[in-house]
């Protein structure tokens, strides 16, 4: 028969009391900078695009049957005062696995239970120029947040119980997701979708660590790794926000849109396209940074993004903005022959990467002493 979960230590004993077992190497998280999560082999993390409610505009500066590769090292590049030259850089991680599974009262229905550590960090630009020099300005960090979170099917579960658990999780340091549950018609015990839910919970809240450190210095030119849709709210329509997406599989350009997307040689970039998602509207572009491998079609490009509003009301929709943009991204390129992920990543944001990894722990020793804690 199961005890009664208490409170204080003994509320750490909620998962025993729910017949709760060990998961070993089940969705190991990555490593932080050697890519491989479901977002792709350039990728540490999912992808955040979606084409739900997307809407094109693929003719937005040049005619689908016009469309050709547009050189940006042709470009001047702006002066190192350029008021709208990008100066802060934003990144966020999150690193996890599922640690263990439990039963639900009742229905006996198998729960992930994902242990993670998720971070958010903002470099700035205080001398120098970003897109000069290897992106050898001096960089520091003006924000860094980082938490160990515990995400789970809670609702399944006693309130009072999960309060407990939730309240000794906190006095050790991890805060507690709640994912939700299948919804109706969904099979209850796949539980490869239900790892995923999990996995989806703590995406989510790591945006929301990025929304936060996009909000710290509104107004300010700011480049993020990703995509702008999900830190809508963290700055204003016209505010000059660009974000840099490494994964994009789910654009659908027109047959010419892509043969351009594979020709780009190193410093080009496609015409710009409107794309809007929902009520949010964007000018977006593919971007070849600059030399790297090339096994695949569109491999070593990333998709750029800034806001409609801001180019067309405060950039005044000239396209020379947009040449002088990726001419910065492509001077600031990683230029680290040994990271792996370099021909798609900036050297700013390589070293966001690496604030945010000083400050994670080794998943292996996290888990351990997770399960030393709750005692499984």
């Amino acid at each position: 028969m199961r005890t009664a979960v208490g409170a204080g230590n003994d509320a750490l004993n909620f998962l025993r009391e729910y017949g709760a077992h060990r998961v070993g190497g089940y969705g190991d998280a990555p490593q932080l900078i050697a890519g491989g999560a479901p977002g792709g082999p350039d990728s540490d993390k999912p992808s955040d695009e979606t084409n739900e409610g997307e809407r094109l505009e693929l003719g937005y500066e040049s005619d689908k049957p016009l469309w050709k590769p547009i050189s940006v090292r042709r470009t001047a590049a702006p002066p190192s005062d350029w008021p709208l030259r990008p100066v802060r850089f934003v990144d966020g991680k999150d690193v996890g696995r599922v640690v263990a599974w439990l039963k639900s009262p009742g229905e006996n229905l198998p729960v992930p239970l994902r242990l993670a550590q998720i971070g958010a960090v903002a470099l700035r630009c205080c001398c120098g120029a970003a897109g000069s020099d290897n992106g050898g300005a001096c960089l520091r960090c003006e924000t860094r947040r980082v938490e160990r979170v515990v995400t789970f099917m809670a609702d399944l579960f006693p309130w009072h119980e999960v309060e407990g658990f939730t309240a000794a999780l906190q006095a050790h340091g991890f805060r507690l997701l709640i994912c939700r549950s299948p919804a109706e018609g969904e099979n209850p015990f796949e539980f490869e979708r239900l790892r995923a839910r999990a996995h989806s919970r703590t995406i989510n809240e790591m945006f929301g660590l990025e929304r936060d450190a996009m909000a710290f210095s509104s107004g300010v030119p700011t480049v993020i790794d990703g995509s702008l849709q999900t830190k809508s709210g963290a700055f204003a329509p016209t505010d000059p926000a660009t974000g840099v997406v490494k994964t994009h599989t789910n654009i659908d350009l027109h047959p010419r849109g892509w043969q351009v997307v594979q020709d780009l040689g190193p410093g080009e970039r496609t015409p710009a396209f409107g794309r809007d998602v929902e009520d949010l509207r964007f000018v977006s572009w593919y971007l070849r940074l600059g030399p790297g491998a090339r096994e695949l079609p569109s491999q070593a490009i990333v998709r750029v993004e800034i806001s409609r509003a801001f180019f067309e009301n405060v950039a005044g929709g000239d396209p020379v903005y947009l040449n002088q943009l990726s001419r910065c991204l492509c001077d600031g390129r990683c230029r680290d022959g040994g990271y792996q992920r370099a021909a798609v990543t900036l050297h700013p944001i390589q070293r966001a990467e690496d604030a945010l990894r000083a400050r994670f722990a080794a998943q292996d020793t996290l888990a351990s002493h997770f399960y030393h804690l709750t005692q499984l």
